[in-house]
């Protein structure tokens, strides 16, 4: 059993190949590193970015033959779909959103993962310690700029003279994340998806130079993860995004102007079953010999996710935990050295920085089909939910792709 029979992330249609994709078509700068699709040869006033959380690819193509709105693109656009980074979570692929850098380079790869800087598990894009309840704990004693990329997207877009607009849930736009990684762009909270969109258009129509608009949406991760990504609950709320989508071509006024339109995510989920998890620290009482500690002697547990765990093994100890866990999980989880996904390539690149070397573990464990593997403290890391991602299943990996031109839109 190898990580040869888990999903490989696309190198040539890959998420992370998307923000020089948005530099090329509002600029000058035609970057050899965008993306292989015959709209991103061309030039457009406007760019509008739809950045679903947790969309997979499977999820839409379950409404392609009953849904108007994904009709209608499949006649004047392109229905293709991409493949996220690995892993697929939002912390990496957000964050490269907002950057235009792989994860390879910022090294934000995780949810949960050691921070060198604050010698402890921390949840980066909460800016806080892993467990803690509240978050933005860190701030008292570290400052963003340590933990995050310093350089944005919308700053070098707006270096063009591209003005840059992101519209998000408007709890999230004071945090520590959005004030660093939204830097250069104008930031608009909505308090639901229809206001959103509301504001949106307004904005577009409002707005004569050139501009690049990223819209932002978590409810169908919230509730997939809740309830599962097959449940009636997640349907209803893919029905919903797609329902307002299609209102919003009739509140656009701007036929003097070239628009792209882009719907994509940042990964997708996969179902899971609660008879297959596994808790190391309850199953094999003898891990904790294999992990390192920090300076004040604490377990450096758990990093990455219940679909994609990474562990700090001590070096002396690496090959025998590695051929412990191959042993118990064997049929369960792939477990290999993370050397091995850098060298193959799974990070996106073989280089990778000193900011994702300095916080990935050696050993990694990738559950197979709908197994999880995770860490057990009561009410602070548990499986509890129905549907998780960060794994290299296709459901996790695959994300749709959907690219239109306005003029086609409102004819």
């Amino acid at each position: 059993m190898n990580v040869e029979n888990k999903f490989f992330p696309s190198d040539k249609y890959n998420l992370s190949k998307l923000p020089d994709s948005i530099i090329s078509v509002l600029t000058h700068d035609k970057s050899k590193n965008r993306l292989d699709y015959g709209y991103f040869n061309d030039s457009y006033d406007k760019v509008v970015l739809f950045l679903i959380d947790g969309l997979g690819k499977n999820y839409l193509q379950k409404f392609n033959e009953s849904n108007n709105f994904l009709k209608t693109i499949e006649r004047i656009g392109t229905d293709y779909f991409l493949t996220c980074q690995f892993p697929s979570t939002t912390a990496s692929n957000v964050t490269t959103i907002h950057t235009g850098l792989p994860v390879a380079q910022h090294g934000m790869y995780e949810w949960f993962y050691y921070e060198p800087l604050v010698d402890n598990i921390i949840a980066p894009v909460l800016f806080s310690y892993a467990g803690d309840e509240d978050r933005e704990t860190l701030q008292n004693k570290f400052d963003p700029s340590d933990i995050y990329p310093t350089k944005t997207l919308y700053q070098k877009l707006n270096k063009y003279g591209v003005k840059c607009f992101v519209f998000q849930d408007k709890k999230l736009t004071s945090t520590n994340y959005s004030k660093t990684l939204l830097k250069g762009a104008e930031v608009k909270g909505y308090a639901t998806l229809s206001n959103g969109f509301k504001t949106l258009a307004e904005c577009i129509n409002n707005e004569d130079g050139k501009a690049y608009y990223l819209f932002y949406y978590s409810q169908i991760d919230k509730v997939s993860h809740e309830y599962g990504p097959e449940s009636k609950k997640a349907n209803k709320e893919v029905r919903r995004l797609l329902k307002t989508l299609e209102k919003l071509r009739v509140t656009l006024n701007k036929s003097d102007e070239n628009i792209l339109f882009i719907l994509t995510s940042d990964h997708g989920q996969i179902a899971l079953d609660k008879e297959k998890n596994i808790y190391l620290n309850q199953e094999f009482l003898e891990i904790d010999e294999y992990i390192k500690k920090s300076r004040n002697e604490n377990l450096l547990v758990p990093a990455g996710s219940p679909r994609d765990m990474f562990l700090y093994i001590a070096d002396e100890m690496l090959d025998e935990a590695l051929n412990f866990l191959q042993d118990k999980l064997y049929k369960k989880a792939v477990v290999c050295k993370t050397s091995y996904l850098i060298n193959e390539g799974y990070f996106g690149r073989k280089k990778i920085s000193k900011a994702l070397q300095s916080r990935l573990g050696n050993l990694a464990i990738l559950p197979l089909e709908n197994w999880t593997v995770w860490w057990y403290e009561k009410d602070i890391f548990m499986v509890d939910t129905l549907g998780h991602h960060g794994g290299l299943s296709g459901d996790e990996m695959e994300i749709p792709f959907l690219v239109w031109n306005y003029h086609d839109w409102v004819k």
